[in-house]
């Protein structure tokens, strides 16, 4: 059973507790609100599983980092930026190819874009909003920024990590 620590709560100063617990999306609910924290959604997102891409995986982890220690939120965008550099040289390369798979077994409805398309329009959105990151004379950087640029880059990492994984 792995131990966890758990830094100061209220009068606590430290605590070891052993578990392993497996919960549903309910359970965590029930725990996270006895436990003060409110009303949360909880959505679970896949780890991208970008083999080989250990740059990326490096920089999505200082991401991380930041963003749990609540460092300048500056500091994530940065790193998302860098990983997004990092993975751009590939996807680019290889981006006929995962287009094609996406395609796979749809068809566009009328004058519509393919699926591709679309998937490739968010994925350049949230590749351009990391730009706010090195222009803070334009865009002050928030935490709920930081949030939202981790959580949106790693989702679509996430929903191109199997169709590079056949690749």
């Amino acid at each position: 059973t792995p131990m966890r620590s758990v830094q100061p709560i209220g009068t606590l100063k430290y605590a070891t507790l052993p578990f392993n617990w497996k919960l549903s999306e309910r359970e965590w609910h029930k725990f996270l609100d006895e436990l003060g924290y409110g009303e949360k959604w909880i959505i679970e997102v896949d780890r991208p599983k970008i083999e080989g891409f250990h740059e990326v995986i490096d920089h999505l982890n200082k991401a991380q980092d930041a963003l749990y220690n609540k460092h300048e939120p500056e500091d994530v965008i940065r790193d998302l930026r860098a990983a997004r550099d990092a993975f751009k040289v590939y996807f680019e390369e290889k981006k006929e190819h995962i287009f094609a798979l996406i395609d796979e077994g749809s068809s566009k409805e009328n004058s519509d874009d393919p699926k591709s398309k679309k998937i490739d329009e968010i994925y350049k959105k949230i590749a351009n909003f990391l730009n706010i990151g090195p222009h803070n004379d334009k865009y002050k950087v928030s935490y709920a920024d930081a949030q939202l640029a981790f959580r949106q880059f790693v989702s679509i990492l996430a929903y191109l990590s199997p169709f590079l994984s056949e690749i």
